[in-house]
């Protein structure tokens, strides 16, 4: 289980729980149980974790269109003279930072 401390900028160990940048795991119920006691927020498991990442559309071949669809369905911001590359490149920028 991923274990989220309350300083979201905490690194070190704590009960024998390494976190790097406010997040750790473990799977010991006890260690669980103590967090929670001590104001840390739990999350689902990393298995599960993963599945519920967002779904990348395939948006490289999308046509002009298609690409500020998207863009606006985001609510990313981009300029109405930007090139479909410069769209893209939004895009990936968007993508890397929820992944």
């Amino acid at each position: 289980m991923k274990i989220y401390a309350p300083n979201a900028g905490y690194s070190g160990i704590s009960a024998s729980v390494t976190f790097v940048n406010g997040v750790g795991e473990t799977e010991d119920e006890n260690l669980i149980a103590w967090f929670e006691s001590k104001g840390y927020s739990v999350g689902e498991p990393a298995k599960e974790k993963e599945e519920a990442q967002v779904k990348i559309p395939n948006y490289k071949g999308m046509k002009k269109a298609e690409l500020e669809d998207l863009l606006t369905s985001l609510e990313v911001e981009y300029a109405a003279d930007s090139t479909n590359d410069q769209k893209v490149e939004l895009l990936d920028a968007y993508y890397m930072n929820k992944g």
